[in-house]
């Protein structure tokens, strides 16, 4: 438990400032849960229209007043709102992404200024690939974790 809190502080400490990306991307979360709960209504309502326009059409005395004005009017409304589904759901990505990508900038710059500041007995004491997985490969991985992790605490 410890380990964890320990995590949640270095984390903190880098995320802390991107708190305004954070809440941009849960409003548009929020958005996009609500297009994605809202369209199947439409669709519904996109049957119930055809479904009339059927019935007007097949009987020949309502041919003329038969039209698919509203149906294509309720098509259109379902269509923005699967796209205004798919655009916040890009566009939170986009975010969560560049916050990823931003705080692990900061981390690595926080290791590289603390390399600097160590002796020199250190690095003749640990090989140079130990020192560059470090760098390369543990951050990688960091970064890939974190992104994948905020994606799925988001989305």
């Amino acid at each position: 438990m410890s380990d964890l809190k320990n995590a949640g502080k270095y984390y903190w400490h880098y995320l802390k400032k991107y708190w305004f990306g954070f809440l941009m991307t849960s409003i548009l979360i929020g958005i996009s849960t609500a297009c994605i709960v809202i369209a199947p209504t439409y669709l519904g309502k996109a049957v119930s229209e055809l479904t009339t326009y059927l019935q007007q059409w097949t009987d020949a005395a309502t041919r003329g007043n038969a039209s698919l004005g509203s149906f294509h009017k309720t098509l259109w409304i379902y269509l923005g709102l699967y796209i205004g589904d798919a655009t916040t759901l890009l566009i939170a990505s986009w975010i969560l992404a560049r916050i990823t990508a931003f705080s692990t900038g900061t981390m690595r710059v926080g290791m590289f200024r603390k390399m600097q500041r160590m002796q020199v007995k250190y690095f003749d004491s640990h090989s140079d690939g130990d020192i560059l997985a470090r760098y390369t490969s543990d951050l990688d991985n960091i970064f890939n974790a974190m992104n994948q992790a905020l994606i799925e605490i988001f989305l």
